[in-house]
């Protein structure tokens, strides 16, 4: 269907897993465009995906993360007092906390980790952080924010093992 402004849209009815009734609108310049991401939308949904990525930033989740998920989890207090700290420290508190969940890319992932080498951090405590957010980015795709977890597609960080002197 035209709307008024030109585009056109095309609408698609779903039932979700709690017997929930949604309706999910997409748009395009052309009847051919909108069709298109009509399908792909209905894809992810056969696919037992959320039909859009969440358009929260990576920050407000993962401080969400941490005041749910983490704060329930059963680690050590020890553990989830570190977790929380890093979390603040070089998720929220970088540039990766203000890119949209639904417009992260392994590529952001990839900066992050420079921007953590070049602020002289440690490898380990390089590692430790994007293990962080690799839970944090788990947990969104728990939770149906996100399709697929964009750590995945990224190497996880390396610690060169230290020989003790004999």
């Amino acid at each position: 269907m035209q709307r008024g402004d030109g585009r056109w849209q095309v609408h698609i009815r779903h039932t979700d897993e709690d017997g929930q009734s949604r309706r999910y609108t997409v748009y395009g310049s052309t009847p051919k465009e909108a069709r298109a991401k009509a399908s792909a939308v209905r894809e992810r949904l056969r696919a037992n995906l959320p039909a859009r990525d969440r358009k929260v930033t990576l920050g407000v989740f993962a401080a969400e993360w941490i005041d749910s998920t983490l704060a329930a989890s059963d680690r050590k207090a020890s553990t989830k007092a570190m977790y929380a700290t890093m979390a603040r420290q070089h998720i929220i508190g970088s540039k990766i906390g203000a890119q949209q969940l639904d417009k992260l890319r392994p590529s952001h992932i990839e900066a992050w980790k420079v921007e953590l080498e070049h602020r002289g951090l440690s490898e380990s405590t390089i590692r430790s952080a994007y293990t962080i957010l690799r839970a944090v980015l788990d947990t969104a795709v728990r939770d149906r924010a996100l399709a697929q977890n964009p750590t995945l597609a990224v190497r996880r960080p390396r610690v060169p093992l230290r020989r003790r002197p004999t």
